[in-house]
């Protein structure tokens, strides 16, 4: 499950502050595309599952309740802060964002800026979750900064002539980062193709934090997130 490996793979000592997502698409398609609307939620929470084991919020009824909050377009769960975690800001960009999608994303207390501003968001202490973009899209969230930890299109997966066009940042990343294939939505297509990097903790930091409390989620928590797992 996604939760298990972030747990599993999150080195102590790594900074994460802000988690900048882009292109998850529209909730509620114009042309009520089935799938593409399905795609849309199952990443948008997926990507709410990677801020959540990285300390943000956690959410206290089931996930699949929060799955029906989406559905049947009724008022989301309220997120409290874990007690060892500190708030993770996230922010949303999609030029097909409609003003409901932006008022619902709000509505859950993150973040919608215009294109390309997130873009020039992202830093060292950002979780950078963009499944799917194009090149182009890629290079511009990767031109400031390399992200603590990267979702999106992996490196293997341009062919040979792509690769060497605007995407030097991300073989950095394919040949310095820990890198772990994106767990599958067994119903679709939603994570085809998509990798999970991150960027390595030096030894002495590492050490320093094992100090700390743990990352993992409350067991119990734990549980009723993945009640709805993604697999």
């Amino acid at each position: 499950p996604l939760r298990a490996l972030v747990a599993a793979n999150t080195r102590r000592g790594l900074a994460v502050s802000r988690a900048v997502n882009l292109g998850v698409g529209t909730f509620d398609p114009v042309d009520g595309a089935r799938d593409a609307k399905r795609c849309s939620q199952v990443q948008l929470l997926a990507f709410l599952v990677v801020v959540d084991e990285l300390g943000s919020f956690f959410f206290p009824s089931p996930l699949s309740a929060y799955m029906s909050g989406i559905l049947l377009n009724v008022p989301p769960p309220s997120s409290l802060e874990k007690v060892t975690g500190s708030k993770i800001d996230c922010v949303f960009q999609d030029p097909v964002f409609t003003q409901p999608d932006r008022d619902f994303l709000v509505g859950l207390g993150h973040r919608v800026v215009e294109d390309p501003v997130a873009c020039a968001m992202v830093d060292a202490e950002t979780l950078l979750f963009g499944v799917h973009l194009y090149r182009p899209v890629y290079a511009a969230a990767l031109e400031k900064s390399l992200p603590a930890i990267f979702v999106g299109t992996g490196w293997d997966v341009w062919d040979e002539l792509s690769r060497t066009d605007c995407l030097e940042k991300m073989e950095v990343m394919e040949k310095t980062y820990k890198k772990c294939a994106f767990p599958q939505d067994s119903h679709g297509s939603a994570f085809s193709s998509t990798s999970i990097y991150w960027k390595p903790v030096p030894e002495v930091e590492n050490k320093a934090a094992e100090t700390g409390d743990s990352l993992v989620v409350d067991g119990e928590v734990s549980r009723k997130l993945e009640s709805k797992s993604i697999s």
